[in-house]
């Protein structure tokens, strides 16, 4: 059995981890805080790359993707300490 990250899973991987170390600094982390808790244009910016509707199927505009890409995604939301309730999102498409 091949437990290793398929090719389009590695570069989901990089791509978010590009994305934490490009958009997520820790000042941008300090003002959410101090904004009461995350930043709804920070939301917007996971959602615009697609990321709040990766496991929603295809047909409804998602990316259609599974839960290992999700826990791909959300280990490097954890490494950048992302504030922004992504997780949240996959789980309300499985519902």
């Amino acid at each position: 059995m091949d437990f290793d990250f398929s090719d389009d899973q590695q570069q989901l991987r990089d791509a978010a981890r590009r994305w934490v170390d490009k958009a997520y600094t820790f000042e941008h982390r300090r003002a959410a805080v101090q904004a009461g808790g995350f930043s709804r244009d920070t939301y917007s910016a996971l959602a615009e790359l697609g990321l709040t509707a990766l496991n929603v199927p295809e047909a409804h505009g998602g990316m259609g993707m599974g839960a290992v890409e999700a826990m791909v995604v959300m280990e490097e939301m954890g490494r950048g300490m992302v504030l922004e309730p992504l997780a949240q999102s996959f789980m309300a498409a499985r519902c």
